[in-house]
């Protein structure tokens, strides 16, 4: 990037998420950023197998997800690239499992000797904070710690953000309390000159959770960078295979939405597998299948062994009681299987579709 555009950006960045009355009193130079011809940002980090990456540097990002998603072991690949680059990462940890965290790091291929660069801190006490004429602000001796942990990091981790809301009096559902919480701790990282990931939680009912944290819009509103919402395919778990799908929620730059794939109103960036098979746990970030290609081949294999074993033709109801899952999965595998020459649908009694295996499906091995 251009030096001059570098440092005009800091400064912009600065005055807009500064406390006080700074920015009522700066006017934003409109001519000098044009005149600068500043190229789009695109996304340098947490990179698919096929090279494209997922996250922007310098900008706030965050990824959120029912509990155990497998959100920390997304954003464990994006702090091993870090690493293993001989970049310094900064790791807070709200939901204070640092054993965890360092296992999914080296789960993402870290090497051990790079977790030397590896500030993590599991934070069990809240910093002091002020309220001066209804706004939050950081005491002094907040101040001086997070300048203390600002130093050389390139890459910079919120994880358990609700928690640390918590922590800090605040509710996770208060549209004041998480821009005050990002405007305290994320986008004062982001002005030192590190990328931010927040991970985030939402409710485990779908029930109007939408594609933000907490179903709250404006948690999206105040990032500058790419927002995530994990869904989980297949339930990451020990000794199975895990497989996620990240949805694009919010992509202000616009980088990432170019190459995701479209599918069911939805646009897909990567294809999360956690495969923990083997002796140790492998994390792959794949690109998202074409819309025109894509095969739910995990759950077709099931749905064709549970059609194996009935002795009649049965319901699409039955198959969706028999295979275990989630339903929407489900749905789309037996359509597949249907389109693809491996299952019969005829009309039953009622309106209803039967369906019966005609020939065996099996995943294609990896």
């Amino acid at each position: 990037m251009n030096p001059e555009l570098e440092t005009l950006i800091t400064e912009l960045d600065t005055r807009r998420t500064a406390p006080g009355l700074t920015s009522w009193r700066h006017r934003f130079e409109a001519r000098a950023y044009a005149e600068t011809q500043p190229p789009r940002p695109t996304p340098e980090l947490l990179a698919r197998s096929d090279g494209m990456a997922l996250l922007y540097r310098g900008h706030v990002n965050e990824i959120h997800g029912v509990p155990e998603a497998g959100k920390g072991f997304i954003v464990a690949v994006a702090v091993a690239e870090e690493l293993d680059a001989g970049r310094r990462v900064l790791y807070l940890d709200f939901d204070q499992d640092p054993e965890g965290v360092v296992e999914r790091v080296l789960a993402a291929g870290a090497a051990p000797d790079s977790l030397d660069l590896l500030d993590l801190h599991p934070i069990d006490e809240p910093l002091p904070i002020t309220i001066q004429g209804n706004i939050r602000y950081l005491t002094d001796d907040a101040e001086d710690v997070l300048v203390s942990l600002t130093d050389s990091a390139s890459l910079v981790v919120l994880d358990g953000v609700n928690a640390g809301l918590s922590m800090h009096g605040m509710s996770a559902k208060d549209e004041r309390d998480y821009a005050d919480f990002t405007r305290l701790f994320a986008f004062r990282f982001k002005r030192e000159g590190a990328t931010v990931i927040l991970i985030d939680h939402v409710t485990k009912s779908a029930e109007g959770r939408g594609v933000f944290a907490f179903g709250t819009i404006h948690k999206s509103a105040v990032l500058d960078g790419a927002s995530y919402a994990v869904q989980v395919i297949d339930q990451p778990s020990p000794g199975r295979v895990g497989r996620l799908s990240l949805e694009v929620a919010k992509d202000r730059r616009g980088g990432v939405r170019a190459t995701a794939v479209r599918t069911a109103n939805k646009d897909i960036a990567a294809e999360i597998v956690i495969d923990d098979t083997g002796e140790r746990t492998v994390i792959r970030v794949e690109p998202p299948a074409s819309s025109s290609q894509w095969r739910p081949t995990f759950y077709m294999q099931k749905v064709s062994i549970a059609l194996e074993g009935c002795s009649e033709p049965v319901t699409q109801n039955r198959i969706e009681e028999e295979v275990p899952g989630k339903a929407r999965y489900v749905r789309e595998a037996l359509i597949a299987l249907v389109e693809d020459g491996y299952v019969r649908r005829t009309d039953g009694p009622n309106r209803s579709r039967l369906h019966e295996s005609i020939k065996p499906y099996r995943e294609p091995e990896s």
